[in-house]
């Protein structure tokens, strides 16, 4: 069988649904396949009163995203009770944010280090507390080691003292984080392109985010 509204809707001709006469030819719609629908997504049967839009609101999605996992619906305008539409299920990143303490290294001494990673937005931020203050030409640097061409981020001063200072940095690197083994936290020359022996924290990436490798 099919619904009423189904009918109207094939057959657009039909101004008053309950004025029809001998001998009118009318469009039967034939049996309608259910949309193909996979994991996350998850099938809704339409409701008396619902309207696409109501619907992306009710799952919080939108309306082309509903068209697009269902191309059976040529009108967005056009839905009747009991059609099974598909909908877009939730996505959830991968990896979103970690946040962990760095491995201070002897030269760290009674300093503290985090490091912050949004590999959503692919953002990675360094704070590093109670470090010596610096002497003339050389300053602090994170890195991004092991896995993909290093990526160096300057780390600058956010607050003195009168021996110990505290350093902040961050990156978007234009290559995926989840590449990255290894962070590290040295002090160098300005100019330097690879990171030093004076290390004076370390972490790895993968063992504290659980991420894997990615091309």
């Amino acid at each position: 069988g099919v619904t009423l509204n189904a009918l109207i809707a094939a057959n657009p001709q039909i101004t008053d649904p309950n004025r029809i006469f001998p001998g009118q030819q009318i469009c039967i719609p034939g049996p309608v396949q259910p949309p193909t629908c996979m994991p996350p997504n998850f099938i809704y049967i339409v409701q008396p009163g619902d309207t696409l839009f109501s619907i992306a609101q009710r799952f919080g999605t939108t309306v082309q995203a509903i068209l697009a996992l269902n191309p059976q619906i040529t009108d967005p305008n056009l839905i009747f009770p009991g059609q099974q539409i598909c909908i877009p299920g939730p996505v959830q990143p991968q990896f979103p944010v970690c946040t962990f303490r760095l491995t201070p290294t002897a030269l760290a001494g009674n300093s503290t280090a985090l490091a912050y990673l949004d590999f959503g937005r692919n953002l990675v931020a360094v704070v590093a507390s109670g470090l010596p203050k610096l002497a003339l030409g050389v300053n602090y640097f994170a890195w991004l080691t092991d896995g993909a061409p290093t990526v160096r981020i300057p780390l600058e001063l956010a607050q003195g003292g009168d021996s110990r200072t505290l350093f902040v940095g961050t990156a978007c690197p234009t290559v995926n984080i989840c590449r990255f083994s290894t962070i590290l936290i040295t002090r160098d020359v300005p100019q330097a392109t690879t990171p030093g022996t004076d290390v004076f924290f370390r972490g790895n990436i993968r063992q504290q985010c659980g991420v894997t490798s990615t091309p």
